[in-house]
C-alpha cells in the first residue's frame, strides 16, 4: 500500500495542540463578550464565558525565507457563556466560535521556536503570495512554471536571463553550496540522481563487489550516476543536476516534515522515468512534477530560448533555402539541443513552450523508426493525441474499434492513417508509397487522430507533457483509442474526396459477376493489369496466377491476398474475392490478422513494401 502524504495539520494537532489553547485562552481572558458576536438561544444578558473545548478545522501554510514558515491555524472554539446574574442563575449556555491564530516557526529546530503573532475571529481565508500544501509542497500551477523559473535563476543564475546561454550546473551547485558526487546508484540504472538533506550514509551500488555499499554524504550533497551521460545523453546528465538543485530549493520544508514523522529520513531519490523512489504518496509526486517541470525551465528560459530559437531558424533557412518550419525543425530543435546542452525531446518540448507547434511532429520514433517531420493547424488535436501509432496497434484498432473498421479509405502510411487519394499519396522514385509533401504539412487535412493514455504506472502530471514526444530511448508504454472526436469523415472537402471515390468502388463491387473467375477478370481490367504484370509484381508465375483465376487450383490465402494486394483493389471488393475464393482469414491467426490490415489499410502500397512491413511485425511475408 502506498505510504499516505504527511500532513502539517496532523502535526499541529498532535504537538502544538496545548500552545494554541493557552494563546487562545489568554486572548479570550482580555477580550470582551461583545466583540464575539455571539448567536444565543436562551441567554439574553452575556456574562462571563469560558474556553471548554477546541477543534483544528484546517491549517493554511505559507512559504518564509530559510527554514521558516507561517500558518494560520483555524480553531472551532466550544464557549461556555454564562448567565450575567449567574449568582442567581445557573443558566449557561455552549457555542461555536471559530478563530485564526497566525503563526512562524521553523522547521530546522522543530518548530520549537513556535510564535503566535496574532488571534482574530475568523471570517475568511486569507490569501497567500507563497502558498503551501499541508505537506509543505510549495503550490505552484502551471501557469507558474515560468515566473518560478526566472524567481530561481534571478536569484543563482541572473545571467542566463539576459542572454541565451548554456547553464553550467557544476557552476550552479556551487552557487547553491552544494556538492555533487558521481556514483552508480542502483545496478540496473532505475535511479539517475538523489540529494541528501541531511549527513548520512548514501547506499550506491559498488561493481567490483556486485553489491551495495554505504559512504558518507554531507547535507546538500547530489548523487548522479554517470552512467546517465552514456546510456541517454550529456543533456540527461545536466538534466538530473537541476533537477535535484529544484528539490534542494523548493522542498527542503516537505523534507522537514517527513524528518518530524521519520527521523531516518535523509534524501531523495528519483527514478529514472520520472517518479520518486519508495513513495507513491501525492505530495511526492507533485515533488517530482514540480522538478521534472522546472528543470528544462531553468536550463533554457523562455525568452532567452526563443531569441535562440528565431536565430537559429533564420541560419538553417538561409542555409538550406526551406521555409516549411515542420522541414526545418530537426536541424533547428537538434542545434538548440547542442547549444543548451539537454537532450532534443527537451529541446523539442521547449519550442511548443515557445509556441512552434510544428516541433511536435519531429523526432518521433514508432516501430524503431523515424517518423517524417510533419505539420498540423494549431489546436486541431488535444495535448494527449497523436496523428502517429505502432502497426500492431494500428491492426488491432482496425479488428476491434467499430469507427476505424469503417474507415477503409485511409490507408496506412508511415505510421499514419493518410487520405487513399493523389492529393495525399504518391510514389517516390524508388516506387514506394509514401504521403505528399502537402499531406506532411496538412496532416490534420488527411490524417485520423489517436487518444493516447499511459499503460505504466507512472504518474500523468509528467508525462502528459509528452504523449507526442515518444522520443527513441521513451520508457513509457502507450494505450491508443480511435474516438474519431475530430470528426475526420465529416470535413466537407475530405468528404467529397470520399464520396468519389467510394460511389467508383461502389459502382464496380455492385457490378461483380457471382463467376469467380469472371470476377477477377473484371477487377483487372478496372485496373488496367493483365495477368502477365499481376504475376510480376507477385512473383508467382504466370501459369499459376491462370490456375487460380480459372479455379484450376486456389491454393493457400496466401496467394489469394498477394494478388488482392498486388492489384491494389480496396477492402470490399478483396473481400468479395476472398470469399467467392472459398479460402478466408482467420481471426485467431496473428498472421491473418495483419494481412487483413495489409488489405484495408495498404492496399495502395507495392507489394515490397507490405512484406517489409510483415517483417518488422513478425509475420509469415505472403
Amino acid at each position: 500500500m502506498a505510504q499516505r502524504s504527511r500532513s502539517f495539520t496532523e502535526y499541529v494537532k498532535h504537538h502544538l495542540d496545548n500552545q494554541l489553547w493557552n494563546a487562545l485562552e489568554e486572548y479570550l481572558s482580555n477580550l470582551d463578550s461583545s466583540a464575539l458576536q455571539l448567536r444565543l438561544r436562551s441567554i439574553s444578558n452575556v456574562g462571563e464565558f469560558e474556553l471548554y473545548d477546541t477543534e483544528i478545522q484546517f491549517v493554511n501554510v505559507s512559504n518564509l525565507p530559510g527554514s521558516n514558515i507561517a500558518f494560520d491555524v483555524v480553531l472551532d472554539a466550544t464557549l461556555i457563556v454564562y448567565d450575567a446574574d449567574r449568582y442567581h442563575n445557573d443558566k449557561s449556555e455552549a457555542i461555536h466560535q471559530w478563530f485564526v491564530l497566525k503563526c512562524e516557526g521553523d522547521l530546522s529546530c522543530n518548530l520549537n521556536n513556535m510564535t503566535i503573532n496574532d488571534i482574530e475571529i475568523y471570517y475568511a481565508k486569507s490569501k497567500s503570495s507563497q502558498p503551501m500544501s499541508d505537506s509543505l509542497v510549495p503550490i505552484i500551477h502551471k501557469g507558474e512554471l515560468e515566473k518560478t523559473a526566472t524567481d530561481f535563476l534571478d536569484k543563482y543564475f541572473p545571467e542566463a536571463l539576459s542572454k541565451p546561454m548554456y547553464l553550467d550546473p557544476t557552476e550552479l551547485t556551487k552557487r547553491m553550496n552544494l556538492n555533487v558526487k558521481q556514483a552508480k546508484i542502483a545496478k540496473d540504472l532505475s535511479v539517475f540522481g538523489q540529494i541528501y538533506f541531511r549527513d548520512t550514509q548514501a547506499t550506491v551500488y559498488d561493481a567490483k563487489s556486485d553489491s551495495d555499499i554505504n559512504i558518507p554524504v554531507k547535507r546538500g550533497t547530489i548523487i548522479v550516476d554517470p552512467e546517465v551521460a552514456f546510456q541517454r545523453n550529456l543533456g540527461a546528465f545536466n538534466n538530473t543536476i537541476v533537477h535535484e538543485c529544484v528539490h534542494w530549493e523548493l522542498h527542503k520544508k516537505a523534507f522537514d516534515l517527513e524528518r518530524l514523522f521519520n527521523e531516518n529520513a535523509s534524501q531523495i531519490k528519483c527514478k529514472v522515468v520520472g517518479g520518486v523512489e519508495g513513495a507513491g504518496n501525492e505530495a511526492t509526486k507533485w515533488m517530482e512534477w514540480q522538478a521534472n517541470a522546472l528543470a528544462p525551465r531553468i536550463q533554457m528560459p523562455l525568452e532567452m530560448f526563443k531569441r535562440q530559437a528565431s536565430a537559429t531558424i533564420k541560419k538553417y533557412r538561409d542555409k538550406l533555402g526551406i521555409f516549411e518550419l515542420c522541414e526545418l525543425m530537426p536541424f533547428v530543435i537538434e542545434e538548440l539541443a547542442q547549444f543548451f546542452m539537454v537532450s532534443k525531446t527537451a529541446a523539442k518540448i521547449r519550442m511548443i513552450d515557445a509556441g512552434y507547434e510544428e516541433a511536435m511532429g519531429s523526432f518521433i520514433y514508432i516501430d524503431g523508426h523515424y517518423v517524417k517531420p510533419h505539420a498540423f493547424k494549431k489546436g486541431s488535436i488535444k495535448p494527449n493525441q497523436t496523428y502517429s501509432i505502432p502497426a500492431k496497434d494500428a491492426a488491432i484498432l482496425c479488428l476491434t474499434n467499430k469507427k476505424l473498421r469503417n474507415a477503409e479509405k485511409y490507408i496506412y502510411i508511415d505510421s499514419h492513417f493518410v487520405l487513399d487519394h493523389p492529393k495525399y499519396i504518391e510514389k517516390n522514385a524508388d516506387g514506394k508509397t509514401q504521403m505528399t509533401d502537402y499531406a506532411r504539412y496538412h496532416i490534420d487535412e488527411c490524417c485520423l487522430a489517436f487518444q493516447l493514455t499511459i499503460k505504466d504506472k507512472i504518474d500523468e502530471h509528467y508525462h502528459t507533457e509528452c504523449f507526442l514526444n515518444r522520443d527513441k530511448s521513451s520508457p513509457l508504454n502507450f494505450e491508443i483509442v480511435f474516438t474519431g472526436e475530430n470528426e475526420e469523415l465529416d470535413d466537407e472537402q475530405r468528404k467529397q474526396l470520399l464520396h468519389d471515390t467510394v460511389m467508383e468502388e461502389a459502382k464496380v463491387l455492385d457490378s461483380l459477376s457471382n463467376n469467380y473467375t469472371q470476377a477477377w477478370k473484371q477487377v483487372l481490367k478496372w485496373r488496367g493489369i493483365s495477368q502477365a504484370e499481376l504475376a510480376r509484381r507477385t512473383s508467382i508465375s504466370e501459369k499459376t496466377i491462370g490456375n487460380i483465376i480459372n479455379a484450376t487450383t486456389i491454393g493457400s490465402i496466401n496467394n489469394i491476398v498477394l494478388m488482392c494486394l498486388a492489384a491494389h483493389l480496396p477492402w470490399d471488393i478483396s473481400e468479395y474475392m476472398i470469399k467467392h475464393s472459398g479460402t478466408q482469414l482467420l481471426l485467431t491467426n496473428e498472421d491473418h490478422v495483419l494481412y487483413r490490415f495489409a488489405l484495408k489499410h495498404m492496399n495502395a502500397k507495392s507489394i515490397e513494401e507490405v512484406q517489409e512491413f510483415l517483417r518488422d511485425q513478425g509475420a509469415k511475408t505472403l
